[in-house]
């Protein structure tokens, strides 16, 4: 999800907060902000924040808008953070993971969350990659 001003980032599951790290992109060089949320055994969700700044001062706001620490259980629409706003492509990566590995959300969704997948990416000019081949079990 590409953003043109600050947002507000919501749990889009129940789980337990497992990680909350920061990470150097090796593709941009930019700060990678992400949590990742334990749902059970095999299933996560991993969300990444990529405000696109490569200065530490502008990194620390986003470090401290990720309200979340590890250990702590969140629910479906509990507040996760803000993404920042930059004009270096501001967006939030939304990752399904299966025993760690990520799949795609898509196929898994209901049909209202496809809904709000196929609207954001018709509002956006993109596409939705889905099709996946399920990891080995």
């Amino acid at each position: 999800m590409v953003i043109s001003e600050c947002v507000g980032v919501v749990s889009p599951c129940a789980g337990r907060v497992s990680e909350v790290s920061e990470t150097i992109n090796p593709y941009a060089g930019n700060t990678l902000f992400s949590v990742l949320i334990v749902i059970d055994r095999v299933w996560s969700v991993k969300l990444v924040f990529e405000p696109g700044f490569t200065d530490d001062t502008s990194n620390n706001p986003q470090s401290d808008a990720i309200l979340i620490n590890s250990g702590e259980v969140v629910e479906v629409g509990d507040e996760i953070g803000t993404l920042m706003y930059s004009e270096n492509y501001a967006h939030l990566h939304y990752m399904l993971m299966y025993r760690g590995i990520d799949v795609s959300a898509y196929d898994y969704s209901s049909p209202s969350a496809k809904a709000t997948f196929e609207n954001i990416a018709e509002r956006s000019n993109n596409t939705i990659q889905y099709g996946y081949d399920m990891p080995n079990r």
